[in-house]
């Protein structure tokens, strides 16, 4: 949870505000009726989560799991990687090799039988199934992943998402509470365009965040004289 992260709670009332109906307080969230404008906004929040999760590889969401000494060709992912969305690579850390990802037709067409046992190359992942090209002996991997965001249910909970898309959720919901009221004579085309642009800010903010993470070395090392070896004969100072 990021400091001043916005609470289920508070992504409600900061729904409701938006379309001018009355707030409600923690005591009474729980128990809103569905078909209230307070449980309605909470539904369609749980709705955002699931559409914003989709947009982009957001920070917050990268996670790894390690497969430790797999002899099989296919492996279930559901018992250990419950929270599973998309992959972003996987990688044998047994023999340092990232593997490329593939088709199910390509592993057919190379092994047809699935009978063949080497260090894997190529996977495929149709979950909750893992298919390697080839059966691994003992080989260890590490699966890198972007989560599902976990379902907001308690007063307290606050989203998987980053603290920037906050704002993302409410405009979305706002949009599609909007897109259905009959007194919208727009149809909720401002909402979904102030979504939009809200979420394309959320989008370079977190871009900047991993740009951050994972910034880029330089070709030559900043004391390039130290480790090139100049011919002893050469002006080092030219």
């Amino acid at each position: 949870m990021a400091l001043g992260q916005l609470t289920y709670l508070q992504l409600t009332n900061a729904t409701l505000r938006r379309l001018g109906k009355a707030q409600v307080v923690s005591a009474d969230f729980a128990g809103l009726a569905a078909d209230t404008w307070g449980g309605l906004v909470k539904d369609f929040l749980n709705d955002a989560q699931r559409e914003v999760y989709k947009e982009h590889d957001w920070s917050t969401l990268i996670t790894l799991y390690t497969i430790s000494a797999i002899s099989d060709r296919t492996y279930n992912l559901s018992t250990s990687v419950s929270d599973f969305g998309r992959e972003i690579d996987l990688t044998s850390t047994t023999n340092d090799q990232v593997l490329e990802p593939t088709t199910l037709r390509t592993i057919d067409t190379l092994d047809p039988d699935l009978d063949d046992s080497a260090s894997p190359l190529r996977y495929h992942i149709a979950y909750p199934n893992l298919l390697f090209d080839r059966t691994p002996s003992s080989e260890t991997f590490r699966l890198r992943y972007v989560k599902r965001p976990a379902v907001l249910s308690a007063v307290t909970a606050v989203s998987d998402l980053p603290e920037y898309c906050d704002m993302v959720l409410v405009w979305y919901a706002y949009w599609q509470l909007q897109a259905t009221r009959e007194d919208a004579t727009d149809g909720g085309e401002v909402a979904r365009s102030i979504y939009e642009n809200t979420l394309a800010r959320a989008i370079g903010q977190d871009r900047r965040r991993m740009d951050r993470v994972w910034s880029l070395q330089p070709i030559w090392p900043t004391r390039i004289r130290e480790v090139v070896p100049f011919p002893p004969a050469y002006d080092t100072d030219r």
